[in-house]
Protein backbone atom coordinates (compact mmCIF):
# COMPACT_ATOMS: atom_id res chain seq x y z
CA UNK A 1 0.00 0.00 0.00
CA UNK A 2 2.95 2.21 0.55
CA UNK A 3 3.56 4.58 -2.91
CA UNK A 4 7.12 5.08 -2.90
CA UNK A 5 7.65 9.13 -3.37
CA UNK A 6 10.06 11.41 -2.56
CA UNK A 7 9.63 12.95 0.81
CA UNK A 8 11.43 15.96 0.05
CA UNK A 9 11.80 16.69 -3.44
CA UNK A 10 13.15 20.59 -3.60
CA UNK A 11 11.81 22.24 -7.18
CA UNK A 12 14.13 25.34 -8.17
CA UNK A 13 12.81 27.20 -10.82
CA UNK A 14 16.28 27.21 -12.63
CA UNK A 15 17.98 23.79 -13.93
CA UNK A 16 21.38 25.51 -12.74
CA UNK A 17 19.60 25.47 -9.10
CA UNK A 18 18.67 21.56 -9.54
CA UNK A 19 22.79 21.19 -10.76
CA UNK A 20 23.43 22.83 -7.35
CA UNK A 21 21.28 20.22 -5.49
CA UNK A 22 22.33 17.93 -7.29
CA UNK A 23 25.66 18.28 -6.18
CA UNK A 24 25.12 18.75 -2.20
CA UNK A 25 23.28 15.32 -2.53
CA UNK A 26 25.18 12.88 -4.99
CA UNK A 27 26.07 9.89 -4.63
CA UNK A 28 25.25 9.96 -0.81
CA UNK A 29 27.68 12.93 -0.19
CA UNK A 30 26.82 15.90 1.36
CA UNK A 31 30.04 17.47 0.63
CA UNK A 32 30.92 20.13 -2.04
CA UNK A 33 33.84 20.57 -3.78
CA UNK A 34 36.12 23.48 -2.66
CA UNK A 35 35.12 26.17 -5.07
CA UNK A 36 37.88 28.64 -3.12
CA UNK A 37 40.82 26.71 -5.26
CA UNK A 38 42.70 27.90 -1.89
CA UNK A 39 43.58 23.52 -1.62
CA UNK A 40 43.57 24.23 2.39
CA UNK A 41 45.06 21.64 4.03
CA UNK A 42 44.44 20.96 7.95
CA UNK A 43 47.27 21.77 9.99
CA UNK A 44 48.27 19.43 13.21
CA UNK A 45 45.63 19.98 15.40
CA UNK A 46 43.19 21.59 13.14
CA UNK A 47 39.76 20.67 11.50
CA UNK A 48 38.76 22.08 7.78
CA UNK A 49 35.20 22.98 8.21
CA UNK A 50 33.41 23.88 4.96
CA UNK A 51 31.68 27.37 4.86
CA UNK A 52 28.42 27.19 2.45
CA UNK A 53 27.64 30.88 1.20
CA UNK A 54 25.74 31.95 -2.59
CA UNK A 55 26.88 33.29 -5.34
CA UNK A 56 25.28 36.64 -6.49
CA UNK A 57 22.03 35.68 -8.09
CA UNK A 58 21.43 32.31 -5.95
CA UNK A 59 22.20 29.75 -8.73
CA UNK A 60 25.33 28.50 -6.55
CA UNK A 61 27.20 27.36 -3.45
CA UNK A 62 30.34 28.90 -2.80
CA UNK A 63 32.55 26.91 -0.49
CA UNK A 64 35.09 28.40 1.47
CA UNK A 65 36.94 26.60 3.98
CA UNK A 66 38.54 27.13 7.43
CA UNK A 67 41.37 26.07 10.17
CA UNK A 68 39.60 25.88 13.49
CA UNK A 69 41.37 24.60 16.56
CA UNK A 70 40.53 20.71 17.22
CA UNK A 71 40.39 21.10 20.85
CA UNK A 72 37.91 24.47 20.41
CA UNK A 73 35.19 23.70 22.77
CA UNK A 74 31.74 22.87 21.24
CA UNK A 75 30.23 25.61 21.72
CA UNK A 76 32.89 28.14 20.34
CA UNK A 77 33.23 26.38 16.96
CA UNK A 78 29.40 26.69 16.39
CA UNK A 79 30.05 30.66 17.50
CA UNK A 80 32.86 31.23 14.49
CA UNK A 81 30.89 29.16 12.10
CA UNK A 82 27.98 31.16 12.55
CA UNK A 83 29.90 34.47 12.36
CA UNK A 84 31.49 33.71 9.53
CA UNK A 85 28.14 32.45 7.76
CA UNK A 86 26.47 35.93 8.35
CA UNK A 87 29.30 38.47 8.10
CA UNK A 88 29.24 40.04 4.57
CA UNK A 89 32.20 40.51 1.97
CA UNK A 90 33.09 42.84 -0.74
CA UNK A 91 32.94 39.65 -3.03
CA UNK A 92 29.43 39.83 -4.78
CA UNK A 93 29.64 36.76 -5.91
CA UNK A 94 30.34 35.22 -2.58
CA UNK A 95 27.19 36.59 -0.56
CA UNK A 96 26.14 35.14 2.95
CA UNK A 97 23.01 32.81 2.89
CA UNK A 98 20.34 35.19 4.19
CA UNK A 99 18.17 36.15 1.21
CA UNK A 100 16.32 39.28 0.95
CA UNK A 101 13.01 39.10 2.77
CA UNK A 102 14.97 37.32 5.76
CA UNK A 103 16.73 39.16 8.74
CA UNK A 104 18.98 37.15 11.12
CA UNK A 105 18.52 37.53 14.57
CA UNK A 106 19.90 35.13 17.18
CA UNK A 107 21.09 31.60 17.65
CA UNK A 108 21.07 29.21 20.61
CA UNK A 109 23.03 26.10 21.36
CA UNK A 110 20.91 23.44 23.84
CA UNK A 111 24.23 21.60 24.66
CA UNK A 112 22.61 18.92 23.81
CA UNK A 113 22.64 18.20 19.51
CA UNK A 114 20.32 21.37 18.27
CA UNK A 115 20.88 24.75 17.44
CA UNK A 116 18.01 26.76 16.81
CA UNK A 117 18.59 30.14 14.18
CA UNK A 118 16.26 32.60 14.23
CA UNK A 119 15.35 35.04 11.58
CA UNK A 120 12.57 37.61 10.88
CA UNK A 121 10.79 36.62 7.70
CA UNK A 122 8.76 38.68 4.90
CA UNK A 123 7.11 36.23 3.73
CA UNK A 124 5.88 38.89 0.48
CA UNK A 125 9.48 39.42 -0.32
CA UNK A 126 11.41 36.23 0.83
CA UNK A 127 11.45 33.45 -2.15
CA UNK A 128 10.26 30.14 -0.98
CA UNK A 129 13.25 28.47 -3.01
CA UNK A 130 15.93 31.05 -1.61
CA UNK A 131 14.37 30.25 2.35
CA UNK A 132 15.12 26.52 1.76
CA UNK A 133 18.70 27.54 0.42
CA UNK A 134 19.28 29.56 2.91
CA UNK A 135 18.52 26.09 5.47
CA UNK A 136 20.23 23.80 3.70
CA UNK A 137 23.67 26.09 3.61
CA UNK A 138 23.40 26.76 7.29
CA UNK A 139 22.41 22.80 7.95
CA UNK A 140 25.47 21.41 5.87
CA UNK A 141 27.82 24.05 7.28
CA UNK A 142 27.03 23.40 11.06
CA UNK A 143 26.40 19.83 11.20
CA UNK A 144 29.86 19.01 10.35
CA UNK A 145 30.54 20.13 14.13
CA UNK A 146 30.86 17.10 16.52
CA UNK A 147 27.67 17.44 18.33
CA UNK A 148 25.34 19.10 16.42
CA UNK A 149 22.82 16.85 15.20
CA UNK A 150 19.53 19.52 13.87
CA UNK A 151 19.28 22.74 13.24
CA UNK A 152 16.27 24.19 14.16
CA UNK A 153 14.87 27.09 12.11
CA UNK A 154 12.51 29.82 13.71
CA UNK A 155 10.97 32.19 10.99
CA UNK A 156 8.67 35.02 12.81
CA UNK A 157 6.67 36.92 10.77
CA UNK A 158 7.33 40.33 10.11
CA UNK A 159 3.75 41.67 10.02
CA UNK A 160 2.77 39.51 12.68
CA UNK A 161 0.05 38.12 10.53
CA UNK A 162 1.55 34.31 10.82
CA UNK A 163 2.48 31.87 13.84
CA UNK A 164 5.91 31.23 14.34
CA UNK A 165 7.02 29.01 11.83
CA UNK A 166 9.87 25.85 13.21
CA UNK A 167 11.48 23.36 11.23
CA UNK A 168 14.04 21.33 12.06
CA UNK A 169 16.60 19.67 9.70
CA UNK A 170 19.96 17.09 9.58
CA UNK A 171 22.49 16.54 7.26
CA UNK A 172 20.48 13.85 5.87
CA UNK A 173 17.28 15.97 5.07
CA UNK A 174 18.14 17.24 1.96
CA UNK A 175 19.33 13.61 0.46
CA UNK A 176 16.55 12.38 -1.19
CA UNK A 177 16.48 14.38 -4.75
CA UNK A 178 16.05 13.00 -7.68
CA UNK A 179 15.39 13.60 -11.48
CA UNK A 180 11.45 14.83 -10.65
CA UNK A 181 12.88 18.08 -9.40
CA UNK A 182 10.78 19.89 -12.16
CA UNK A 183 7.77 18.87 -10.58
CA UNK A 184 6.17 21.70 -8.49
CA UNK A 185 3.87 19.71 -6.49
CA UNK A 186 2.92 15.71 -5.90
CA UNK A 187 -0.02 12.98 -4.64
CA UNK A 188 0.37 11.43 -1.56
CA UNK A 189 -1.96 9.32 0.50
CA UNK A 190 -2.55 9.81 4.08
CA UNK A 191 -4.81 8.36 6.53
CA UNK A 192 -7.84 9.78 8.59
CA UNK A 193 -10.59 8.06 10.85
CA UNK A 194 -13.30 6.83 9.05
CA UNK A 195 -17.01 8.52 10.22
CA UNK A 196 -17.25 4.89 12.54
CA UNK A 197 -13.76 6.42 14.14
CA UNK A 198 -12.67 2.89 13.80
CA UNK A 199 -11.36 2.59 10.88
CA UNK A 200 -8.94 4.36 8.55
CA UNK A 201 -9.99 6.23 4.94
CA UNK A 202 -6.89 6.56 2.77
CA UNK A 203 -7.32 10.43 1.19
CA UNK A 204 -4.87 11.81 -1.40
CA UNK A 205 -3.68 14.90 -0.64
CA UNK A 206 -0.78 17.39 -2.53
CA UNK A 207 2.83 18.27 -0.94
CA UNK A 208 4.31 21.72 -2.39
CA UNK A 209 7.62 21.03 -3.14
CA UNK A 210 8.14 24.62 -3.85
CA UNK A 211 7.40 25.16 0.22
CA UNK A 212 9.52 26.29 2.77
CA UNK A 213 8.15 23.55 5.18
CA UNK A 214 9.14 20.52 4.91
CA UNK A 215 7.16 17.43 3.44
CA UNK A 216 6.31 15.90 7.03
CA UNK A 217 5.32 19.15 8.20
CA UNK A 218 2.73 19.31 5.26
CA UNK A 219 1.42 15.88 5.79
CA UNK A 220 0.65 16.65 9.52
CA UNK A 221 -1.11 20.07 8.61
CA UNK A 222 -3.12 18.19 6.24
CA UNK A 223 -3.76 15.50 8.56
CA UNK A 224 -5.25 18.50 10.87
CA UNK A 225 -6.95 21.18 9.10
CA UNK A 226 -8.42 19.81 6.13
CA UNK A 227 -12.21 20.18 5.88
CA UNK A 228 -13.44 17.52 4.19
CA UNK A 229 -12.05 15.12 7.01
CA UNK A 230 -12.20 14.87 10.63
CA UNK A 231 -8.63 15.65 11.95
CA UNK A 232 -7.37 12.63 14.42
CA UNK A 233 -5.18 15.92 15.99
CA UNK A 234 -7.49 18.06 19.08
CA UNK A 235 -7.18 21.65 18.05
CA UNK A 236 -5.44 22.12 21.13
CA UNK A 237 -2.39 19.87 20.49
CA UNK A 238 0.91 21.78 19.38
CA UNK A 239 3.44 19.58 17.20
CA UNK A 240 6.60 21.13 18.71
CA UNK A 241 8.85 20.13 16.29
CA UNK A 242 8.88 17.54 13.57
CA UNK A 243 11.75 16.24 11.49
CA UNK A 244 13.76 12.99 9.98
CA UNK A 245 17.02 11.98 10.55
CA UNK A 246 18.17 8.18 9.86
CA UNK A 247 14.87 7.27 7.79
CA UNK A 248 13.25 7.93 11.38
CA UNK A 249 10.30 10.62 11.29
CA UNK A 250 10.26 12.18 15.00
CA UNK A 251 7.10 14.01 16.26
CA UNK A 252 7.24 15.79 19.37
CA UNK A 253 4.38 16.70 20.87
CA UNK A 254 2.89 19.36 23.58
CA UNK A 255 1.24 17.65 26.48
CA UNK A 256 -1.93 18.22 25.25
CA UNK A 257 -1.44 15.37 22.92
CA UNK A 258 -1.86 12.76 26.17
CA UNK A 259 -5.60 14.02 26.79
CA UNK A 260 -6.61 12.90 23.19
CA UNK A 261 -7.11 9.20 24.32
CA UNK A 262 -10.61 10.03 24.47
CA UNK A 263 -11.59 10.98 21.10
CA UNK A 264 -10.46 8.32 19.24
CA UNK A 265 -9.24 4.52 19.65
CA UNK A 266 -5.83 4.85 20.73
CA UNK A 267 -4.26 2.64 17.88
CA UNK A 268 -6.87 4.73 15.26
CA UNK A 269 -4.68 7.76 16.34
CA UNK A 270 -1.73 6.27 16.38
CA UNK A 271 -1.63 4.76 12.96
CA UNK A 272 -3.17 7.62 11.13
CA UNK A 273 -0.03 9.23 12.01
CA UNK A 274 2.45 6.90 11.03
CA UNK A 275 0.73 5.22 8.40
CA UNK A 276 0.85 8.59 6.54
CA UNK A 277 4.16 9.33 7.17
CA UNK A 278 5.53 6.77 6.08
CA UNK A 279 4.41 7.26 2.44
CA UNK A 280 6.94 9.59 2.27
CA UNK A 281 10.16 7.61 1.13
CA UNK A 282 12.62 8.87 3.45
CA UNK A 283 10.53 7.80 6.14
CA UNK A 284 10.18 4.30 7.52
CA UNK A 285 9.41 4.37 10.69
CA UNK A 286 7.85 7.20 13.38
CA UNK A 287 9.05 7.69 17.05
CA UNK A 288 6.81 9.94 18.91
CA UNK A 289 7.46 12.13 22.28
CA UNK A 290 5.63 14.52 24.55
CA UNK A 291 7.35 17.64 25.51
CA UNK A 292 10.41 16.12 24.67
CA UNK A 293 9.96 12.65 26.66
CA UNK A 294 10.03 9.43 24.94
CA UNK A 295 9.42 7.17 27.68
CA UNK A 296 5.27 7.51 28.16
CA UNK A 297 2.50 5.05 27.51
CA UNK A 298 0.03 6.42 25.56
CA UNK A 299 -3.44 5.33 26.08
CA UNK A 300 -4.11 1.31 27.21
CA UNK A 301 -1.12 -0.42 25.23
CA UNK A 302 0.73 1.53 22.74
CA UNK A 303 4.48 2.20 24.10
CA UNK A 304 5.95 5.47 22.83
CA UNK A 305 9.69 4.45 23.59
CA UNK A 306 9.56 2.54 20.54
CA UNK A 307 9.82 3.45 16.90
CA UNK A 308 6.41 1.94 14.45
CA UNK A 309 6.01 0.99 11.24
CA UNK A 310 2.65 1.13 9.00
CA UNK A 311 -0.16 -1.16 10.06
CA UNK A 312 -2.53 -1.32 7.58
CA UNK A 313 -4.93 -3.51 9.01
CA UNK A 314 -7.26 -1.18 10.40
CA UNK A 315 -7.66 0.65 6.68
CA UNK A 316 -10.84 0.65 5.09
Amino acid sequence: MKTRIFGYRIVIRMVMVFALLFTLTGCGDNKVKDTTGSGLDASEGMDIYSIYYMNGDWTDFVVKRTNIDQLEATENTIDKLMNLLITSTDDKNCQIPVPMGMAYQRYAYDGQGVVTIMFNLDYETAENYQILLCKMAFTNTLCQVEGVDKVSFELSDLIGERELDTSVYSEQSFSTIDGNFLKSDYSVDIYVPDTTGKRLDKKTIVIDAMSYKTSEEQVMENLRNSKEWKSPLGDDIDILDIYVQDRVCYVNYSNSFLTNVEQYDDRILLYSIVDSLVQLSDVDKVVFKVDGKQDLIYGENLDFTKAYTADYSICN
